[in-house]
């Protein structure tokens, strides 16, 4: 949801200072004015309520990399520290509203505690504006009685990698059941019952043929928010990278069609191109996950970690609930993520987009090449080069067919 100051943020979890979603991580817009007032300001974090899963999706980083699980949730004592914790980071910064994102795992099965700690924050600390949103599978969601108790959430994340066959090459049950059918209905009770949601596809070698065909399709569903992001580990080869700068291309003809028709349909990607080709600000030195700004992650015992997908390698955790994060950490975490190392640690001098790109996933890039400035450049640069493009393509359809409706959605505050 974006925030007040922040029009071009669409489909997010929450703006913070006008400079990143918390879900996606893509940057949106320039500094907040120094005018603006508390009531506009926010911290957040994203949460682990729980480790336990319905589903066992094959790429999943959380059951793939070094963690051994107990399946265990957040108690309450862990729970009240964190409210602590966050509402003294909501007075350092200044702010007052504090915004979770609950991850996991599959944080929907913990409905029950998130309820009760969503309740209990803001009978605690009732100065602040306690909101939340949720990335889920939406296998429980396919019970309309059970969508209905997501009205807790401000914005839903729903993972959906394809539709019919697409989705189920990777998210399937523990029995090798796929779980389209499940995720289908949960699109269709949350359309039903009005609760804003934005469908997440994680693209990979194996279903990377079926994203214009899914993109199509769940717009025929009347799908309004899609983002569609790659796995970013090393298994692209060359067929597969220019199969995703095809099918990228494709879904960017069928959506500049479907405005031009005033079919307001918001992709991820068309942002992310226009960010990298439209704005003139460059990223600075803090603009990146992983700095203990907004994206810190919060495990189910407490422990604080540089971001969600950092959770679980020792060394890229800053502290605890219960005691904070020594100051020592955080002038760790904010030189460790500087995107500056990037550019040399890549050779990517020439590269076009150095200035405005995040250089991927940096702990997806710890955890594939041993360090976090060391992106997969082919993937990088077929992912950026294709949104660009699309990005250059809605601007000129915008352009040629006089359409506010592109303006609105995707220019408006940005070209001038």
């Amino acid at each position: 949801m974006p925030c007040a100051t922040c029009e071009s943020c669409v489909g997010c979890q929450v703006c913070y200072s006008c400079q990143a979603c918390v879900s996606c991580e893509q940057g949106f817009g320039g500094p907040p004015p120094p005018t603006l007032p508390l009531t506009e300001r926010a911290v957040s974090a994203t949460v682990y309520p729980t480790e336990r899963c319905n589903l066992s999706c094959s790429y999943c980083f959380y059951f793939n990399y070094r963690r051994q699980f107990a399946r265990k949730d957040m108690d309450e004592d862990t729970a009240l520290a964190l409210m602590d914790f966050l509402a003294k980071r909501a007075e350092r910064e200044k702010a007052n509203v504090i915004h979770i994102g609950w991850f996991g795992a599959e944080p929907t099965l913990a409905i029950p505690f998130i309820e009760w700690f969503m309740e209990t924050a803001k009978r605690r600390h009732p100065r602040y504006r306690w909101t939340c949103s949720v990335t889920t599978n939406g296998v429980l969601l396919a019970d309309e009685g059970f969508a209905e108790r997501c009205r807790i959430f401000t914005h839903i994340i729903l993972s959906v990698d394809g539709v019919g066959e697409w989705h189920d090459i990777y998210r399937r049950f523990p029995d090798g059941r796929g779980s389209w059918q499940y995720v289908e209905k949960a699109i269709r009770n949350l359309q039903k019952l009005g609760i804003p949601f934005t469908a997440r596809m994680t693209l990979a070698p194996e279903n990377v043929a079926g994203a214009y065909e899914s993109v199509k399709a769940l717009v025929e569903m009347g799908v309004k928010n899609i983002f569609t992001g790659v796995v970013e580990e090393d298994v692209w080869d060359e067929e597969s990278l220019w199969e995703l700068r095809r099918q990228y291309q494709l879904i960017a003809d069928y959506l500049i069609e479907q405005l031009l028709r005033g079919n307001e349909v918001h992709w991820g990607q068309f942002r992310h191109g226009i960010d990298l080709v439209f704005r003139e600000q460059p990223l600075g030195e803090h603009d990146h996950c992983g700095q203990l700004g907004n994206s810190m992650g919060v495990y189910v015992d407490g422990s604080i970690y540089a971001c969600h997908r950092a959770v679980g390698i020792p060394e890229l955790k800053a502290g605890d609930v219960f005691s904070g994060i020594p100051p020592e950490a955080e002038a760790k975490f904010t030189k460790m993520f500087s995107r500056s190392r990037a550019v040399e640690a890549n050779g990517l001098w020439s590269y076009p987009f150095r200035e405005r790109t995040h250089f991927g996933c940096l702990v997806a890039n710890y955890e594939a090449r041993g360090d976090i400035h060391r992106t997969n450049v082919p993937l990088l640069r077929a992912y950026d080069e294709s949104c660009a493009l699309a990005a250059l393509k809605l601007f000129m359809a915008g352009r040629a067919h006089q359409s506010k409706l592109i303006y609105d959605v995707y220019f408006k505050g940005i070209v001038k």
